[in-house]
């Protein structure tokens, strides 16, 4: 142990890790720290802990908690336990973490330590694919199955009674109404993986979103209901006035 460089081992660590001292410079930044901020940490190097918390903060105001990096490491100091927060870099939020360390219990001088995650995204990677495969197969189902009610209540088939009309008519309905709420169970995935990477958590517009397609969605399938109730027996009628 007494020769293992620590140098070494913390440049192994795939989160990035920056140590500012009680003077706010910056005394150690990792190799993954440099991947991760790229030119910012030029300025960090710098400017020290002001630079940090400048990216930090502008980062915060996009979201609903503008919550300073001053606070956060305050609250860090204070309870004596890692802070954890977000900040957008590279154009998603990163999982970060703050302490404030001490060299010994009677120390009044303190450094800041602060951890950089790299999340792996590649389980999103592979649900877009699943997404836009799964995406096109409800996509083209649903619009082969409306043409076929379109077909079905403009052109009826012969000898067809009015009652097996109408069953088909909501059959075909049925179908689609059930590629509709797979493929909305799809979005839904896709959109709580997609709020954890960007750190969007803002429930307003996931309502909105939810709301809208929802709409959207039963719009069509009652009016494709009222056309199956009425368009279909009018055009059966006809022949028998006629008769």
């Amino acid at each position: 142990m007494a020769n293992l460089d620590y140098r070494v081992v913390l440049d192994s660590l795939q989160a990035g890790m920056l140590v500012f001292d009680a003077k706010d410079h910056l005394l150690l930044a990792n190799t993954a720290a440099e991947t991760i901020l790229g030119p910012n940490l030029i300025l960090v190097r710098s400017d020290g802990w002001s630079a940090f918390a400048m990216l930090y903060d502008a980062s915060s105001l996009a979201k609903t908690n503008q919550t300073t990096a001053g606070q956060l490491r305050a609250r860090a100091q204070r309870q004596g336990t890692p802070v954890r927060f977000q900040m957008l870099l590279g154009g998603q939020y990163a999982p970060c973490s703050l302490s404030v360390v001490r060299e010994d219990d009677h120390s009044k001088e303190a450094n800041t330590v602060v951890m950089i995650e790299q999340p792996d995204w590649s389980a999103l990677t592979e649900l877009m694919s699943t997404f836009r495969a799964e995406a096109r197969t409800a996509i083209v189902s649903t619009s082969g199955h409306a043409e076929f009610i379109k077909r079905l209540l403009t052109t009826p088939p012969l000898r067809v009674s009015e009652e097996e009309l109408r069953k088909r008519a909501v059959q075909m309905i049925g179908v689609i109404a059930t590629d509709m709420y797979h493929l909305q169970l799809l979005m839904d995935m896709l959109h709580r993986l997609e709020i954890i990477r960007i750190g969007a958590w803002q429930r307003s517009s996931r309502t909105r979103a939810a709301s809208c397609t929802r709409s959207i969605l039963w719009k069509t399938l009652l009016k494709a209901w009222a056309s199956a109730r009425s368009s279909a027996p009018a055009k059966r009628s006809a022949p028998t006035a006629t008769a």
